[in-house]
């Protein structure tokens, strides 16, 4: 066998180990020299997507790598995004050293940073793409408290802890303190719990377009509910458990479980539920159920209602009704119910040359034609509606858009790419190549 290369100490010698090299097939290696007098290279790395979460401030002003090899003849660079030289920040990184620093802050329409000061230009820019910034906010109405660890609020408030992207506030109200009307229109979820007093609330966020999740016995069995215009006699009896009630059925198939289609995600059987209200089907209208009980009860029941959208859950997931909010598939459905209203996630968006961006899932998983735009006038179509991701060859910023909504991706050399420095031949001793 022939062996053609320069040795470059960025090649992935490692993947070598993976196999025993059969000791019948020599290696001849024709290397290839660099010419002298070419110093070493230096690169730059934006931070990863995980340094960049927090505030917009911070954000803007994120942590850069620079990186410099062993044999190269600089060590003090210049930083800047591209077309703002005039706010270079300077960056010392000894031979065969990296350095951490502070990034000039990013300008609105900053997509590129530049490192100025070395000879090779192939990895001297870092393409960047910010997560999206989304703010959601959540109403809960019910007379929880929100420090008790025996009622609901105390679990919905934790389980949006920590969310950055999107950012969840969670407001709640006592039934008979009302949200202000502003509070409806920004909101994305109402989730009421306990005796339902006052159905404004409901309907204001029905009537918006917007989700209600109703759950436990306590709220679907209040007057006020089983009375709110266009249902017809939705509750019939609290249930009669023995020990405790297991989920028998699901429908994967609908966006509010599509995070659990993985069988690694989809077992459910283990959550017991200690009480339950059991809801006539044909009492709500345009209904679905999308989870039921092993006894063919409903556990989560879809409506359609006033142009918008009622969930009812049959059991609590407080301590005394269930084990749901100490499961592992307790954030994740809640989160689902807001995406379902278009709350997206923070999803990965940088990535290196020859990795597939996973353009559909990002779009929100819909079916139809997704619009690729990138850089040097680069264009691609993907109708296929089961094409789930495309791989990029080139670096830059690249724009993948589905009807009306549009992500932004970076795409970068890959680091080890920008490793130049040359090995010597007989490291290939060390992987038992003969």
């Amino acid at each position: 066998m022939h062996l053609i290369s320069d040795f470059q100490s960025g090649a992935r010698f490692e993947n070598l180990l993976a196999y025993d090299w059969p000791q019948d097939v020599p290696v001849s290696v024709d290397r290839i020299e660099v010419p002298s007098g070419i110093e070493g290279n230096a690169r730059i790395q934006w931070a990863p997507v995980e340094e960049m979460l927090g505030d917009d401030e911070q954000a803007a002003q994120a942590r850069v790598l620079v990186s410099n090899d062993e044999d190269s003849a600089s060590s003090t660079f210049q930083v800047y995004w591209q077309g703002h030289e005039d706010e270079a920040v300077t960056a010392v990184a000894p031979p065969g050293q990296s350095r951490v620093i502070q990034s000039p802050s990013r300008p609105d329409s900053g997509e590129v940073l530049v490192l100025f000061g070395d000879e090779h230009s192939f990895d001297n820019r870092a393409y960047v793409s910010m997560p999206e910034s989304e703010k959601a906010l959540v109403l809960f109405q019910g007379p929880d408290e929100p420090d008790d660890p025996n009622e609901m609020l105390f679990y919905l408030r934790r389980a949006f802890v920590g969310s950055v992207r999107p950012s969840i506030e969670v407001v709640n109200r006592k039934h008979d303190q009302l949200f202000t009307q502003e509070e409806i229109n920004l909101a994305s979820l109402l989730v009421v719990a306990g005796s339902i007093v006052d159905t404004s609330a409901i309907q204001g966020m029905l009537k918006g377009g917007k989700s209600v999740l109703v759950v436990g016995t306590e709220a679907l069995a209040s007057p006020s509910f089983i009375q709110l215009p266009g249902l017809d006699r939705p509750f019939l009896d609290k249930a009669t458990i023995k020990d405790y009630a297991l989920i028998g059925e699901m429908e994967f198939g609908h966006p509010v479980f599509s995070f659990f289609v993985d069988p690694k995600f989809s077992d459910f059987t283990t959550i017991h539920f200690w009480s339950y209200a059991r809801l006539r089907e044909d009492g709500f209208p345009s209904s679905s159920v999308l989870s039921r009980f092993d006894n063919g009860d409903p556990v989560l029941l879809e409506c359609h209602l006033d142009g918008g959208t009622m969930f009812a859950l049959a059991s609590g997931w407080n301590p005394e009704a269930s084990q749901f909010s100490r499961s592992t598939k307790f954030v994740p459905f809640l989160f689902s119910l807001l995406e379902y209203r278009g709350v997206r996630r923070s999803v990965m968006t940088q990535y290196v040359v020859g990795e597939r961006l996973p353009v559909r899932a990002v779009l929100g998983g819909e079916r139809g034609g997704i619009e690729i735009a990138g850089p040097d006038g680069f264009q691609e179509a993907l109708r296929d509606g089961d094409v789930q991701s495309k791989e990029i060859e080139a670096p830059g910023v690249y724009h993948a858009s589905l009807r009306n909504r549009l992500v932004k991706f970076a795409v970068n050399t890959d680091p080890r790419e920008g490793h130049t420095t040359p090995l010597e031949v007989d490291h290939l001793d060390a992987f038992g190549i003969p």
